[in-house]
């Protein structure tokens, strides 16, 4: 179980890459700041987005979820903080409004669950940056 301190500590991590997603900018001058900024083209507008290891690598991933489109794109982490390439994992049935990503069913992959306006989904990871519906 998740302590609380860490919870809060992702939730602003996640928080602070969502403005930098969409945005596109920060909120201080890149040169005030303590590290780098990198921005990473998503190739439009992100509603939610949710930090895992896909692959299982040890290098956190980004999942997002486009505002508007029925997909599921991933940002795979590589070493000092850069991503490869935006690209689709995975259709939906319908425009996500949320995210968030676990182990859900306690296999050691992470997984997600995306909510749109009606219905929940829960996709089952492989470790393998693959997600099945179940």
């Amino acid at each position: 179980m998740k302590s609380k301190r860490n919870g809060w500590i992702c939730s602003g991590i996640k928080l602070l890459l969502l403005l930098f997603f969409v945005l596109g900018a920060t909120p201080l001058d890149a040169q005030e700041l303590l590290f780098d900024v990198r921005q990473f083209d998503a190739g439009g507008a992100i509603s939610d987005l949710a930090i895992l290891d896909a692959n299982e690598d040890g290098i956190s991933d980004v999942v997002v979820v486009q505002a508007g489109a029925r997909q599921l794109g991933l940002f795979r982490g590589r070493r000092r903080g850069s991503f490869d390439e935006f690209k689709i994992i995975a259709g939906l049935a319908a425009p996500p409004r949320f995210i968030d990503a676990g182990d859900l069913n306690e296999d050691g992959h992470d997984d997600l669950a995306i909510l749109d306006d009606d219905k929940l989904q829960v996709f089952l990871g492989n470790g393998q940056e693959g997600f099945d519906l179940v």
